[in-house]
């Protein structure tokens, strides 16, 4: 066998014992699922907001959602300030899925097959899908936190997250702002 052989053999021997190896904790895929399902309700949010004129921001209400998220994270043990940045990237991105949606019907034509949908039930799926992304992350974060780990989990975030007008720097911000969270330390877990 020649040396070269030998080292790609290596190679792939060691690719494939690193992803064999990587952590597959399931709450991570779970998580990544809500963020993606929740993201993939902004389409219906934007047809709605077409329908009715409405502006897609309202600083008042992204206010009271955001409080009350980082309240139920806090609740959940996640540290509510180092969760706040993942939240409010998820609104922005959430916004961004919105307008690039209303630039796409105002150049060709709105689908009709959004219409009527109810948007308090488009709220209340919004809402239970943000409940269950904060239950996720204690079981979750502790995975993403292992260093040896990111760039498997990377690549399953940028391969979950496929709602239509989500770019890859949407999802590394994402990713990152995800990644930074702590769980919040309790007086216990300091002695």
């Amino acid at each position: 066998m020649t040396r070269t052989r030998l080292i790609h053999i290596t190679l792939l021997f060691i690719t494939l014992l690193s992803t064999a190896c990587a952590d597959q904790n399931p709450a991570v895929n779970t998580l990544f699922e809500d963020i993606q399902n929740r993201l993939s309700l902004m389409k219906e949010v934007a047809a709605y907001k077409w329908e009715t004129d409405s502006p897609i921001e309202v600083k008042e209400r992204e206010t009271i959602v955001l409080k009350a998220t980082l309240q139920a994270a806090e609740d959940n043990g996640v540290d509510p300030s180092t969760a706040k940045s993942f939240f409010e990237e998820q609104i922005e991105v959430a916004k961004s899925i919105q307008r690039a949606w209303h630039k796409h019907w105002e150049e060709n034509s709105f689908d009709d097959a959004f219409e009527g949908r109810d948007i308090a039930k488009i709220r209340v799926e919004i809402s239970t899908l943000g409940k269950a992304i904060i239950v996720a992350m204690p079981q979750a974060l502790p995975s993403l936190h292992n260093a040896a780990n990111e760039a498997h989990y990377r690549q399953i975030f940028f391969q979950t997250i496929d709602t239509d007008y989500v770019t890859d720097d949407d999802k590394e911000r994402l990713f990152s702002s995800l990644v930074n969270i702590q769980l919040k330390h309790s007086a216990k877990d300091e002695l």
